[in-house]
């Protein structure tokens, strides 16, 4: 017969005898490393998806970015970012493609409030194409005035796919010095 004490249940475990959190580490590992190998593909079948973001000093008119790896800027500086996103609908309409996508950004201070000026749609791509487009390309420039004080900012960056009705974000970190 079973003591009292033998039947005592451990509190926090869960699946396969871990604990609650290292079961939701685990899941967030899982999904980066998915993501990593099936991303695009996961694109394929429907899921919006922001690939390829990268810090730019500059960016000329066919995307060619002067890349800012480590993501410092001086105040006053503009700051360019580019991404490709995957997954949105194309529309067929007269033997052409119709894409709708809205790019919409909030930046945070080190003390993660909203910069106001920076929150906003900023640009919202309508175009037509003659093929069906797998995914597009998107730059955005703001400038960093006197209103950022040195520190570590935060981006919030939104797509939204007016046509499939989808929404999908990342959130990316730059310097002012």
């Amino acid at each position: 017969m079973p003591t009292p004490t033998s039947q005592k249940k451990e509190f926090g475990k869960g699946i396969f005898g871990i604990g609650i959190g290292a079961a939701v580490v685990l899941i967030v590992i899982i999904s980066i490393v998915y993501f990593m190998f099936f991303g695009k593909q996961a694109a394929a079948l429907g899921s919006l998806m922001i690939d390829d973001f990268k810090f730019c000093n500059s960016v000329d008119d066919n995307f060619n970015c002067d890349a800012n790896v480590n993501g410092t800027f001086k105040a006053g500086d503009d700051v360019w970012f580019v991404l490709k996103v995957y997954g949105h609908t194309n529309e067929k309409v007269e033997n052409k493609y119709n894409v709708q996508v809205v790019e919409s950004i909030t930046t945070l201070d080190p003390y993660y409030q909203s910069v106001s000026s920076m929150t906003g749609t900023i640009q919202t791509i309508q175009e037509e194409y003659p093929i069906k487009s797998n995914s597009l390309m998107l730059k955005t420039k703001f400038q960093t005035t006197v209103v950022y004080p040195p520190g570590q900012y935060t981006i919030n960056l939104i797509i939204e796919d007016k046509l499939g009705k989808k929404t999908t974000s990342i959130i990316r970190e730059f310097t002012i010095e």
